[in-house]
């Protein structure tokens, strides 16, 4: 009997992955590259005057729509973002947010939040920050991001969060690029980054999509596999880039 179930729910997860594949092959996925804002500037850093010095003072200051910009530099703190801002570094390599809290070098717990141009990472080798990005929200926006030594995931997105684009990011720690933290969160977009020497990592992913990324341990030949369970039945499920990039993207 058991046998026959655990038969039946794989059957269905092949035949629920070419659905889903037709249907991702036959929709042009519009990814939004460029941050629009209808209100005010916030400024970090830099030599403006009036500018913030810490970047989470500009966000407890900002309001719904405005834009927090950060000027290159290196910003030793962890971010908490409940409301509805634009955040965006200068350069991704050069516009630095590092912390050793225990659990995420910025946490999302709002929508229709956008992060663009950091490097996030943990402080230091011994620091137990677990997550670079955890997200915990809908249609939020991710992109030109490099995230780096963060000890479990770089990106963790948890509850119904739906709809949010990972987009042209570069993920480059020892474990595991991103995680799902139940199998509510569907219909994400994870389009075009570079996944440098970790395991992308599917767990709990349902019916979320993988698209033309860059995986430096792909084989190169065929669709790129990415492991992850089918709820919380301990089955093995997987989701599927169809068409992995050979080559990385410039980021």
């Amino acid at each position: 009997m058991k046998k026959g179930i655990a038969r039946n729910v794989i059957v269905f997860g092949i035949i629920t992955l070419f659905i889903e594949a037709s249907i991702v092959s036959g929709i042009n996925i519009q990814i939004e590259e460029t941050i629009s804002s209808r209100g005010d500037t916030l400024y970090v850093g830099g030599s403006g005057e009036g500018n913030y010095t810490r970047i989470q003072d500009a966000i407890n200051n900002a309001s719904d729509g405005d834009t927090v910009f950060v000027y290159n530099g290196t910003y030793d703190e962890y971010l908490i973002i409940n409301i509805r801002i634009n955040l965006i570094g200068e350069s991704t390599h050069n516009t630095i947010v590092t912390t050793n809290a225990s659990l995420a070098v910025i946490t999302i717990s709002t929508d229709h939040v956008k992060v663009q141009g950091f490097t996030i990472s943990k402080k230091s080798p011994h620091s137990r920050t677990e997550y670079g990005i955890e997200i915990s929200s809908s249609y939020c926006n991710i992109s030109y991001c490099k995230l780096i030594h963060n000890s479990f995931y770089d990106i963790r997105i948890f509850g119904f969060s739906n709809h949010n684009n990972i987009y042209r990011n570069i993920f480059q720690s020892v474990s595991y690029g991103i995680g799902f933290g139940n199998c509510f969160s569907c219909s994400n977009t994870i389009k075009h980054n570079n996944f440098i020497s970790e395991h992308p990592n599917s767990d709990l992913s349902f019916r979320n999509h993988w698209v033309s990324n860059y995986y430096e341990n792909w084989i190169g030949i065929g669709p790129k596999i990415i492991s992850g369970h089918f709820f919380w039945s301990g089955l093995f499920w997987i989701n599927i880039d169809w068409r992995p990039s050979k080559v990385p993207y410039d980021i």
